[in-house]
């Protein structure tokens, strides 16, 4: 009998330290919609972490939140308190009803038109504080309006002939938080008879190029792409400097700046054989800021395409072989680091660059350098057939795709330590298909594109004002 009450008395005093803390909170609506919460919760500690449910699709974890509401309405709002440590002495939830009467609605539609071809029109939705539920309804031209629930539709539709027509969205969050936006479009009937070619001299390992495409106007425009990795934008781009013997690709993409998406692409192989011998050793340092608080430079040569061996000597008595090697150090100091290139053609080159390695204040780990291979990731595909097409390059986040085959393709923008920043599924149309990056990213990265039997990587630098 004792036994029976030692037990119960135990798991009565286990539900005891579970519930040792209580949520609870208050609140005052302010105007226009907002609301700022109170944390009453008792018995709790800095373990203690606070989760709040707005009842609106919105959460925050501060522990006395303000939010905003944009629709008028009735909302459940719960907060859940538990605790961080392995202990679990604190599990506990609060819900109550609030009522919302005030709202002021931010709703704001719109859509954007881009004619893709002859009479077709690419719908985007360009609508502003939209939420998780908005609907929206579609009226173009004099045709049945089409609904949708998704903020990213993208809608295609060919029109019967080409005249000037009415469009409207209509953006819903709630009966009482609705946006109309009306506009007229004109529909062009337009035909593309571009058809891109050139010609090209070789003299050495310099290359002249000439233009010979056909049904161009004053508002056709042109990107070159060289394997050597320059770009042109000229009608007639400057001559090219291959440094070394091989086979090279140069793409020429012509298009038409009123008519954006008639456009095509031909693609030439330039066979060098007469360049002059060159070797290449250059190398920078960057601190991978990803590895801290681990000391971590990489290092990142300009190898030549023609080299055929590497010897890094690290500065402290001891080298490494290969192109791509990396190196631990044991001891702080400044150290004068060479890379030892030769080539195919003879020649031999060293560069060297002092470098100062230490070790951080969190880490008990020495630095470290690693020489990145983005050879296999940036050098440009020797091909004749090129699937994809980038343009324009640089750009400000903002650029298009030419794609001869595979209209769903997965992109990923890949920065040059490997960390994935951007990933979208999307589709093209007549081979077209339009990217508009996030704001934030700027500089050089990698464009990853997959498709049905499709695999190819691009390299594209994002200026910004």
């Amino acid at each position: 009998m004792k036994k029976n009450v030692f037990t119960i008395l135990a798991l009565l005093f286990i539900v005891m330290v579970k519930s040792q803390c209580s949520a609870n909170f208050g609140f005052v609506i302010n105007a226009n919609g907002n609301v700022s919460f109170t944390n009453t919760s008792a018995f709790t500690s800095s373990n203690v972490i606070y989760t709040w449910n707005f009842g609106d699709n919105n959460s925050s974890q501060n522990v006395d939140p303000s939010h905003t509401y944009t629709n008028n309405g009735n909302y459940i709002v719960d907060l859940l308190l538990h605790d961080s440590t392995a202990s679990g002495l604190c599990i506990s939830n609060y819900t109550y009803a609030i009522s919302i009467s005030n709202a002021t609605c931010g709703l704001t539609a719109k859509t954007n038109t881009y004619q893709l071809n002859s009479n077709t029109i690419n719908f985007v939705n360009a609508s502003t504080g939209t939420i998780a539920l908005t609907q929206y309804t579609l009226h173009y031209g004099y045709v049945t309006p089409q609904s949708y629930f998704n903020s990213h539709f993208n809608v295609v539709h060919t029109f019967s002939a080409a005249a000037l027509y009415p469009i409207q969205l209509v953006a819903k969050n709630s009966n009482s938080c609705t946006s109309v936006y009306n506009a007229s479009i004109t529909v062009l009937s337009q035909t593309c008879n571009l058809i891109p070619n050139f010609g090209y001299t070789v003299n050495g390992s310099n290359v002249a190029f000439s233009n010979s495409s056909q049904g161009t106007s004053s508002t056709t425009v042109y990107y070159w792409m060289f394997a050597n990795g320059n770009t042109s934008n000229a009608q007639t781009p400057p001559g090219q400097n291959f440094l070394y013997n091989g086979t090279y690709t140069v793409t020429l993409f012509a298009t038409d700046s009123i008519n954006y998406f008639c456009g095509s692409l031909i693609t030439k192989t330039i066979n060098i054989i007469n360049a002059p011998c060159f070797a290449s050793s250059q190398f920078s340092m960057v601190k991978d800021l990803n590895a801290m608080p681990s000391i971590v430079w990489n290092a990142i040569p300009t190898y030549s395409a023609n080299v055929v061996s590497a010897v890094w000597s690290w500065g402290d008595n001891s080298t490494s072989t290969g192109l791509f090697p990396s190196h631990t150090y044991s001891s702080t100091g400044v150290y004068n680091i060479c890379l030892t290139v030769s080539v195919s053609c003879g020649q031999m080159t060293s560069s060297c660059m002092a470098s100062n390695i230490s070790r951080s204040e969190e880490s008990l780990q020495m630095a470290s350098v690693k020489v990145l291979d983005l050879l296999s990731t940036l050098k440009e595909e020797s091909t004749t057939n090129k699937e994809i097409v980038l343009f324009p390059n640089p750009n400000k986040g903002i650029f298009q795709l030419y794609v001869k085959e595979s209209p769903l393709l997965e992109i990923k923008i890949i920065d040059l330590q490997g960390k994935e920043v951007y990933k979208i599924h999307t589709m093209t149309n007549e081979g077209f298909c339009r990217i508009n990056l996030p704001e934030h990213l700027e500089g050089v990265y990698l464009v990853c594109i997959e498709g049905e039997n499709l695999k190819q990587k691009e390299r594209v630098v994002i200026v910004k004002d």
